[in-house]
Protein backbone atom coordinates (compact mmCIF):
# COMPACT_ATOMS: atom_id res chain seq x y z
CA UNK A 1 0.00 0.00 0.00
CA UNK A 2 1.31 3.44 -0.90
CA UNK A 3 1.95 5.70 2.07
CA UNK A 4 1.22 8.85 0.07
CA UNK A 5 -1.73 9.94 -2.06
CA UNK A 6 -0.83 11.73 -5.29
CA UNK A 7 -3.09 14.75 -5.74
CA UNK A 8 -1.44 16.00 -8.92
CA UNK A 9 -2.54 13.07 -11.06
CA UNK A 10 -5.36 10.57 -11.42
CA UNK A 11 -9.11 11.02 -11.02
CA UNK A 12 -9.80 14.20 -9.08
CA UNK A 13 -12.94 13.21 -7.15
CA UNK A 14 -11.53 9.84 -6.12
CA UNK A 15 -8.24 11.45 -5.06
CA UNK A 16 -10.03 14.01 -2.90
CA UNK A 17 -12.33 11.38 -1.40
CA UNK A 18 -9.46 9.03 -0.62
CA UNK A 19 -7.24 11.70 0.91
CA UNK A 20 -10.02 13.45 2.85
CA UNK A 21 -11.30 10.15 4.26
CA UNK A 22 -8.04 9.64 6.15
CA UNK A 23 -8.13 13.24 7.38
CA UNK A 24 -11.71 12.77 8.56
CA UNK A 25 -10.96 9.56 10.42
CA UNK A 26 -7.90 11.10 12.07
CA UNK A 27 -9.86 14.12 13.28
CA UNK A 28 -12.76 12.00 14.51
CA UNK A 29 -10.37 9.92 16.58
CA UNK A 30 -8.85 13.11 17.94
CA UNK A 31 -12.31 14.30 18.93
CA UNK A 32 -12.75 10.93 20.62
CA UNK A 33 -10.30 12.16 23.26
CA UNK A 34 -12.78 14.79 24.39
CA UNK A 35 -15.91 12.79 23.62
CA UNK A 36 -14.76 9.79 25.64
CA UNK A 37 -13.97 12.13 28.52
CA UNK A 38 -17.47 13.64 28.33
CA UNK A 39 -19.20 10.27 28.17
CA UNK A 40 -17.20 8.81 31.05
CA UNK A 41 -17.41 11.98 33.15
CA UNK A 42 -21.17 12.24 32.59
CA UNK A 43 -21.87 8.62 33.50
CA UNK A 44 -19.41 8.10 36.37
CA UNK A 45 -18.93 11.55 37.93
CA UNK A 46 -22.23 13.25 37.06
CA UNK A 47 -23.56 16.57 35.83
CA UNK A 48 -21.04 18.81 37.65
CA UNK A 49 -18.01 17.08 36.13
CA UNK A 50 -19.58 17.14 32.68
CA UNK A 51 -20.33 20.85 33.03
CA UNK A 52 -16.78 21.55 34.27
CA UNK A 53 -15.26 19.90 31.21
CA UNK A 54 -17.69 21.83 29.01
CA UNK A 55 -16.65 25.15 30.53
CA UNK A 56 -13.05 24.35 29.58
CA UNK A 57 -13.80 23.32 26.00
CA UNK A 58 -13.73 26.83 24.44
CA UNK A 59 -10.48 27.71 26.24
CA UNK A 60 -8.83 24.51 25.10
CA UNK A 61 -10.05 25.09 21.55
CA UNK A 62 -8.49 28.56 21.50
CA UNK A 63 -5.10 27.18 22.49
CA UNK A 64 -5.15 24.19 20.15
CA UNK A 65 -6.52 26.05 17.13
CA UNK A 66 -4.26 29.06 17.55
CA UNK A 67 -1.16 26.88 17.79
CA UNK A 68 -2.27 24.63 14.94
CA UNK A 69 -2.50 27.81 12.87
CA UNK A 70 1.29 27.76 12.72
CA UNK A 71 1.37 24.17 11.46
CA UNK A 72 -1.52 24.75 9.05
CA UNK A 73 0.21 27.76 7.53
CA UNK A 74 3.43 25.82 7.10
CA UNK A 75 1.52 22.89 5.56
CA UNK A 76 0.36 25.16 2.74
CA UNK A 77 4.00 25.88 1.93
CA UNK A 78 5.24 22.31 2.36
CA UNK A 79 2.49 21.06 0.04
CA UNK A 80 3.54 23.66 -2.53
CA UNK A 81 7.24 22.75 -2.23
CA UNK A 82 6.40 19.05 -2.42
CA UNK A 83 4.40 19.57 -5.61
CA UNK A 84 7.24 21.66 -7.02
CA UNK A 85 9.92 19.15 -5.99
CA UNK A 86 11.88 21.64 -3.84
CA UNK A 87 13.23 19.30 -1.14
CA UNK A 88 15.56 21.86 0.48
CA UNK A 89 12.83 24.38 1.27
CA UNK A 90 10.45 21.60 2.25
CA UNK A 91 12.76 20.41 5.04
CA UNK A 92 13.77 23.93 6.06
CA UNK A 93 10.13 24.95 6.54
CA UNK A 94 9.37 21.83 8.58
CA UNK A 95 12.41 22.23 10.84
CA UNK A 96 11.89 25.95 11.46
CA UNK A 97 8.23 25.57 12.39
CA UNK A 98 8.82 22.62 14.70
CA UNK A 99 11.70 24.32 16.55
CA UNK A 100 10.06 27.74 16.92
CA UNK A 101 6.68 26.24 17.77
CA UNK A 102 8.00 24.08 20.59
CA UNK A 103 9.77 27.04 22.18
CA UNK A 104 6.62 29.14 22.01
CA UNK A 105 4.29 26.45 23.36
CA UNK A 106 6.47 25.90 26.42
CA UNK A 107 5.86 29.56 27.27
CA UNK A 108 2.13 29.22 26.61
CA UNK A 109 1.92 26.15 28.86
CA UNK A 110 3.60 27.97 31.74
CA UNK A 111 1.44 31.08 31.49
CA UNK A 112 -1.73 29.05 31.01
CA UNK A 113 -1.13 26.99 34.14
CA UNK A 114 -0.52 30.13 36.21
CA UNK A 115 -3.55 32.07 34.97
CA UNK A 116 -6.08 29.21 34.88
CA UNK A 117 -8.03 30.41 37.96
CA UNK A 118 -8.46 33.89 36.50
CA UNK A 119 -9.68 32.51 33.16
CA UNK A 120 -12.28 30.31 34.84
CA UNK A 121 -13.64 33.16 36.98
CA UNK A 122 -13.74 35.53 34.00
CA UNK A 123 -16.05 33.07 32.20
CA UNK A 124 -18.81 33.44 34.85
CA UNK A 125 -18.37 29.81 35.88
CA UNK A 126 -20.87 28.75 38.59
CA UNK A 127 -19.34 28.54 42.07
CA UNK A 128 -20.15 24.85 42.50
CA UNK A 129 -17.89 23.82 39.59
CA UNK A 130 -15.23 26.58 39.70
CA UNK A 131 -12.58 24.58 41.57
CA UNK A 132 -13.11 21.48 39.45
CA UNK A 133 -12.94 23.52 36.23
CA UNK A 134 -9.71 25.22 37.31
CA UNK A 135 -7.92 21.94 38.05
CA UNK A 136 -9.01 20.50 34.71
CA UNK A 137 -7.84 23.54 32.74
CA UNK A 138 -4.47 23.77 34.49
CA UNK A 139 -3.55 20.20 33.55
CA UNK A 140 -4.69 20.66 29.94
CA UNK A 141 -2.57 23.80 29.61
CA UNK A 142 0.55 21.92 30.69
CA UNK A 143 0.04 19.57 27.74
CA UNK A 144 0.09 22.35 25.13
CA UNK A 145 3.57 21.46 23.73
CA UNK A 146 2.44 17.87 23.09
CA UNK A 147 -0.72 19.00 21.31
CA UNK A 148 1.26 21.38 19.11
CA UNK A 149 3.90 18.75 18.31
CA UNK A 150 1.34 16.26 17.07
CA UNK A 151 -0.45 18.91 15.00
CA UNK A 152 2.80 20.11 13.42
CA UNK A 153 4.13 16.62 12.65
CA UNK A 154 0.85 15.24 11.33
CA UNK A 155 0.14 18.37 9.25
CA UNK A 156 3.53 18.06 7.57
CA UNK A 157 2.96 14.40 6.76
CA UNK A 158 -0.49 15.17 5.35
CA UNK A 159 0.90 18.00 3.22
CA UNK A 160 3.05 15.49 1.32
CA UNK A 161 0.08 13.15 0.89
CA UNK A 162 0.71 10.80 3.82
CA UNK A 163 -2.48 10.80 5.89
CA UNK A 164 -2.46 7.07 6.72
CA UNK A 165 0.36 7.04 9.25
CA UNK A 166 -0.92 9.91 11.45
CA UNK A 167 -4.30 8.18 11.45
CA UNK A 168 -2.82 4.89 12.67
CA UNK A 169 -0.88 6.50 15.51
CA UNK A 170 -3.88 8.60 16.53
CA UNK A 171 -6.12 5.53 16.56
CA UNK A 172 -3.67 3.75 18.83
CA UNK A 173 -3.42 6.64 21.29
CA UNK A 174 -7.20 7.28 21.21
CA UNK A 175 -7.99 3.72 22.20
CA UNK A 176 -5.40 3.92 24.95
CA UNK A 177 -6.95 7.18 26.18
CA UNK A 178 -10.42 5.62 26.41
CA UNK A 179 -9.03 2.55 28.17
CA UNK A 180 -7.16 4.65 30.76
CA UNK A 181 -10.27 6.79 31.41
CA UNK A 182 -12.37 3.70 32.04
CA UNK A 183 -9.80 2.25 34.43
CA UNK A 184 -8.87 5.42 36.33
CA UNK A 185 -12.33 7.01 36.53
CA UNK A 186 -14.82 4.19 36.03
CA UNK A 187 -13.01 1.46 37.98
CA UNK A 188 -10.66 3.21 40.42
CA UNK A 189 -12.82 6.27 41.07
CA UNK A 190 -10.32 9.02 40.29
CA UNK A 191 -11.80 12.46 39.59
CA UNK A 192 -11.73 14.91 36.72
CA UNK A 193 -7.96 15.45 36.96
CA UNK A 194 -7.41 11.92 35.68
CA UNK A 195 -9.41 12.71 32.56
CA UNK A 196 -7.18 15.68 31.73
CA UNK A 197 -4.02 13.68 32.47
CA UNK A 198 -4.97 10.83 30.12
CA UNK A 199 -5.69 13.32 27.33
CA UNK A 200 -2.22 14.83 27.71
CA UNK A 201 -0.56 11.41 27.71
CA UNK A 202 -2.38 10.43 24.51
CA UNK A 203 -1.24 13.63 22.78
CA UNK A 204 2.34 12.98 23.87
CA UNK A 205 2.25 9.42 22.55
CA UNK A 206 0.82 10.49 19.17
CA UNK A 207 3.51 13.14 18.75
CA UNK A 208 6.32 10.78 19.74
CA UNK A 209 5.22 8.05 17.33
CA UNK A 210 4.88 10.53 14.44
CA UNK A 211 8.37 11.92 15.06
CA UNK A 212 9.96 8.47 15.22
CA UNK A 213 8.21 7.48 11.99
CA UNK A 214 9.39 10.60 10.16
CA UNK A 215 12.96 10.02 11.29
CA UNK A 216 12.91 6.38 10.18
CA UNK A 217 10.75 6.39 7.04
CA UNK A 218 10.44 9.85 5.45
CA UNK A 219 13.76 10.76 3.84
CA UNK A 220 12.41 14.12 2.69
CA UNK A 221 11.78 15.22 6.27
CA UNK A 222 14.18 13.25 8.50
CA UNK A 223 16.18 15.69 10.64
CA UNK A 224 19.80 15.47 11.71
CA UNK A 225 21.31 17.64 14.44
CA UNK A 226 22.55 20.18 11.89
CA UNK A 227 18.99 20.55 10.56
CA UNK A 228 17.48 21.51 13.92
CA UNK A 229 17.62 25.25 13.53
CA UNK A 230 15.46 28.18 12.52
CA UNK A 231 15.86 29.48 8.98
CA UNK A 232 14.80 33.08 9.53
CA UNK A 233 13.90 33.75 5.90
CA UNK A 234 11.83 30.58 5.64
CA UNK A 235 10.21 31.11 9.04
CA UNK A 236 9.30 34.67 8.06
CA UNK A 237 7.63 33.39 4.90
CA UNK A 238 5.85 30.69 6.87
CA UNK A 239 4.64 33.22 9.43
CA UNK A 240 3.16 35.36 6.68
CA UNK A 241 0.80 32.43 6.05
CA UNK A 242 0.60 31.18 9.62
CA UNK A 243 -0.26 34.43 11.39
CA UNK A 244 -3.27 34.96 9.15
CA UNK A 245 -4.28 31.33 9.61
CA UNK A 246 -3.75 31.65 13.36
CA UNK A 247 -5.97 34.74 13.53
CA UNK A 248 -8.64 33.11 11.39
CA UNK A 249 -8.64 29.91 13.45
CA UNK A 250 -8.62 31.81 16.74
CA UNK A 251 -11.58 34.06 15.93
CA UNK A 252 -14.15 31.26 16.17
CA UNK A 253 -13.11 29.86 19.57
CA UNK A 254 -12.64 33.36 21.04
CA UNK A 255 -16.20 34.26 20.11
CA UNK A 256 -17.33 30.82 21.25
CA UNK A 257 -15.73 31.60 24.60
CA UNK A 258 -17.92 34.71 24.79
CA UNK A 259 -20.93 32.61 23.83
CA UNK A 260 -20.05 30.12 26.56
CA UNK A 261 -20.15 33.05 28.98
CA UNK A 262 -23.74 33.78 27.91
CA UNK A 263 -24.72 30.11 28.31
CA UNK A 264 -23.03 29.94 31.73
CA UNK A 265 -25.54 32.45 33.11
CA UNK A 266 -28.38 29.96 32.57
CA UNK A 267 -27.44 27.27 35.10
CA UNK A 268 -25.72 23.89 35.22
CA UNK A 269 -28.37 21.97 33.22
CA UNK A 270 -28.13 24.39 30.28
CA UNK A 271 -24.32 24.27 30.46
CA UNK A 272 -24.37 20.46 30.38
CA UNK A 273 -26.82 20.46 27.44
CA UNK A 274 -24.67 22.93 25.51
CA UNK A 275 -21.57 20.86 26.25
CA UNK A 276 -23.19 17.77 24.72
CA UNK A 277 -24.48 19.76 21.75
CA UNK A 278 -21.03 21.28 21.22
CA UNK A 279 -19.41 17.84 21.24
CA UNK A 280 -21.85 16.68 18.56
CA UNK A 281 -21.25 19.91 16.65
CA UNK A 282 -17.54 19.13 16.68
CA UNK A 283 -18.15 15.70 15.19
CA UNK A 284 -20.47 17.19 12.57
CA UNK A 285 -18.11 20.00 11.55
CA UNK A 286 -14.97 17.89 11.47
CA UNK A 287 -15.54 16.09 8.14
CA UNK A 288 -16.54 19.40 6.52
CA UNK A 289 -13.31 20.97 7.73
CA UNK A 290 -11.25 17.97 6.65
CA UNK A 291 -12.71 17.95 3.15
CA UNK A 292 -11.71 21.63 2.99
CA UNK A 293 -8.21 20.75 4.25
CA UNK A 294 -7.90 18.12 1.53
CA UNK A 295 -8.98 20.79 -0.97
CA UNK A 296 -6.25 23.12 0.33
CA UNK A 297 -3.56 20.46 -0.10
CA UNK A 298 -4.94 19.52 -3.53
CA UNK A 299 -4.78 23.12 -4.77
CA UNK A 300 -1.37 23.84 -3.22
CA UNK A 301 0.23 20.74 -4.74
CA UNK A 302 -1.28 21.32 -8.18
CA UNK A 303 -0.33 25.00 -8.07
CA UNK A 304 3.25 24.01 -7.27
CA UNK A 305 3.21 21.43 -10.06
CA UNK A 306 1.79 23.99 -12.51
CA UNK A 307 -1.34 21.91 -13.19
CA UNK A 308 -3.90 24.71 -13.13
CA UNK A 309 -6.33 22.79 -15.31
CA UNK A 310 -7.02 20.40 -12.42
CA UNK A 311 -7.78 23.17 -9.93
CA UNK A 312 -11.18 24.28 -11.30
CA UNK A 313 -12.34 20.68 -11.51
CA UNK A 314 -11.08 20.12 -7.97
CA UNK A 315 -13.18 23.00 -6.62
CA UNK A 316 -16.37 21.60 -8.19
CA UNK A 317 -15.56 18.11 -6.91
CA UNK A 318 -14.96 19.45 -3.41
CA UNK A 319 -18.32 21.25 -3.30
CA UNK A 320 -20.10 18.10 -4.47
CA UNK A 321 -18.45 16.01 -1.74
CA UNK A 322 -19.39 18.59 0.91
CA UNK A 323 -23.03 18.63 -0.24
CA UNK A 324 -23.31 14.83 -0.08
CA UNK A 325 -21.86 14.81 3.42
CA UNK A 326 -24.30 17.50 4.63
CA UNK A 327 -27.23 15.39 3.40
CA UNK A 328 -26.00 12.31 5.26
CA UNK A 329 -25.48 14.42 8.38
CA UNK A 330 -29.06 15.71 8.23
CA UNK A 331 -30.52 12.21 7.98
CA UNK A 332 -28.54 10.96 10.98
CA UNK A 333 -28.86 13.88 13.39
CA UNK A 334 -32.38 15.02 12.60
CA UNK A 335 -33.94 11.61 13.15
CA UNK A 336 -31.63 10.08 15.76
CA UNK A 337 -30.57 13.04 17.91
CA UNK A 338 -32.07 11.78 21.18
CA UNK A 339 -30.45 8.31 21.25
CA UNK A 340 -27.12 9.88 20.26
CA UNK A 341 -27.37 12.40 23.11
CA UNK A 342 -28.16 9.51 25.46
CA UNK A 343 -24.62 8.25 24.91
CA UNK A 344 -23.26 11.27 26.77
CA UNK A 345 -25.50 11.35 29.84
CA UNK A 346 -27.97 9.26 31.82
CA UNK A 347 -31.45 9.06 30.30
CA UNK A 348 -32.82 10.27 33.64
CA UNK A 349 -31.49 13.77 32.87
CA UNK A 350 -34.56 14.62 30.76
CA UNK A 351 -34.12 18.40 30.88
CA UNK A 352 -30.57 18.17 29.55
CA UNK A 353 -31.56 15.74 26.79
CA UNK A 354 -34.51 17.91 25.70
CA UNK A 355 -32.42 21.09 25.41
CA UNK A 356 -29.55 19.39 23.59
CA UNK A 357 -31.98 17.57 21.26
CA UNK A 358 -33.72 20.77 20.15
CA UNK A 359 -30.35 22.35 19.37
CA UNK A 360 -29.04 19.41 17.33
CA UNK A 361 -32.29 18.93 15.38
CA UNK A 362 -32.19 22.55 14.24
CA UNK A 363 -28.49 22.43 13.41
CA UNK A 364 -28.96 19.34 11.24
CA UNK A 365 -31.04 21.47 8.85
CA UNK A 366 -28.29 24.03 8.26
CA UNK A 367 -25.02 22.06 8.21
CA UNK A 368 -24.92 22.58 4.43
CA UNK A 369 -24.01 26.23 5.11
CA UNK A 370 -20.71 25.59 6.96
CA UNK A 371 -19.97 22.85 4.42
CA UNK A 372 -19.88 25.53 1.73
CA UNK A 373 -18.03 28.14 3.81
CA UNK A 374 -15.34 25.64 4.82
CA UNK A 375 -14.76 24.50 1.24
CA UNK A 376 -14.48 28.04 -0.10
CA UNK A 377 -12.03 28.96 2.64
CA UNK A 378 -10.03 25.83 1.85
CA UNK A 379 -9.80 26.99 -1.76
CA UNK A 380 -8.52 30.42 -0.71
CA UNK A 381 -5.91 28.88 1.61
CA UNK A 382 -4.73 26.64 -1.20
CA UNK A 383 -4.09 29.72 -3.32
CA UNK A 384 -2.12 31.22 -0.42
CA UNK A 385 -4.79 33.87 0.17
CA UNK A 386 -5.13 33.15 3.87
CA UNK A 387 -5.71 36.78 4.89
CA UNK A 388 -9.05 36.83 3.08
CA UNK A 389 -10.36 34.01 5.28
CA UNK A 390 -10.13 36.30 8.32
CA UNK A 391 -12.84 38.62 7.01
CA UNK A 392 -15.32 35.83 6.34
CA UNK A 393 -14.70 34.17 9.70
CA UNK A 394 -15.06 37.46 11.57
CA UNK A 395 -18.39 38.14 9.86
CA UNK A 396 -19.76 34.74 10.87
CA UNK A 397 -18.39 34.67 14.42
CA UNK A 398 -19.32 38.28 15.16
CA UNK A 399 -22.92 37.81 14.01
CA UNK A 400 -23.17 34.54 15.93
CA UNK A 401 -21.99 36.16 19.16
CA UNK A 402 -24.17 39.27 18.77
CA UNK A 403 -27.41 37.40 18.11
CA UNK A 404 -26.65 34.86 20.84
CA UNK A 405 -26.54 37.57 23.50
CA UNK A 406 -29.70 39.12 22.09
CA UNK A 407 -31.69 35.88 21.96
CA UNK A 408 -30.37 33.61 24.74
CA UNK A 409 -32.51 35.14 27.53
CA UNK A 410 -35.68 34.20 25.63
CA UNK A 411 -34.66 31.07 23.68
CA UNK A 412 -31.96 29.34 25.73
CA UNK A 413 -29.24 27.46 23.88
CA UNK A 414 -31.44 27.22 20.76
CA UNK A 415 -30.50 30.89 20.26
CA UNK A 416 -26.92 29.79 19.56
CA UNK A 417 -28.07 27.56 16.69
CA UNK A 418 -30.21 30.31 15.15
CA UNK A 419 -27.31 32.74 15.47
CA UNK A 420 -25.03 30.27 13.66
CA UNK A 421 -27.39 30.20 10.68
CA UNK A 422 -27.44 33.99 10.42
CA UNK A 423 -23.65 34.15 10.61
CA UNK A 424 -23.08 31.52 7.92
CA UNK A 425 -25.51 33.18 5.50
CA UNK A 426 -23.71 36.51 5.89
CA UNK A 427 -20.36 34.77 5.44
CA UNK A 428 -21.46 33.18 2.16
CA UNK A 429 -22.54 36.57 0.81
CA UNK A 430 -18.89 37.59 1.13
CA UNK A 431 -17.14 34.34 0.16
CA UNK A 432 -18.99 33.29 -3.00
CA UNK A 433 -18.19 36.30 -5.22
CA UNK A 434 -14.73 36.77 -3.68
CA UNK A 435 -13.63 33.17 -4.22
CA UNK A 436 -15.08 33.02 -7.74
CA UNK A 437 -13.23 36.13 -8.90
CA UNK A 438 -9.87 35.10 -7.48
CA UNK A 439 -10.14 31.48 -8.60
CA UNK A 440 -10.69 32.74 -12.14
CA UNK A 441 -7.52 34.84 -11.95
CA UNK A 442 -5.29 32.16 -10.38
CA UNK A 443 -6.29 29.41 -12.82
CA UNK A 444 -5.80 31.36 -16.03
CA UNK A 445 -3.25 29.56 -18.21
Amino acid sequence: MRRRESLTEGKITLSLLSFSSFLILASLFQLAYNASDSIILGHFLGEDALAASGVNAPVNNIIILSLSGLSTGSAILTAYYYGKGDEKRLKSTYSSVLTAGLAFTLLVATLGAVFSPFIIRWMNTPDEIERMSTSYLRILMLGTPFAFSYNALSSTLKSIGNAKVPLFFLLLSSLLNIFMDLILIGLLGFGIKASAATTIFSEFLSALLCFIYIQKKERLLALKMRDIKIDRAQLSLTLSYSVSTLIQQTIQPVFKLLIQGAVNTMGVSQIAAFNIASRLDDFAFTPEQNIASAETTFISQNLGAGKKDRIKKGIIAGLAIEACYALILFLILHFFSEPIIGIFISRNERAVIKEAGAYISFMSLIYILPACTNLLQGVLRGFGMVKSTITGTFIQAGARCLFTYLLVPEMGILAVALSCMIGWLLMLLFLIPYTYCHAQKRTQT
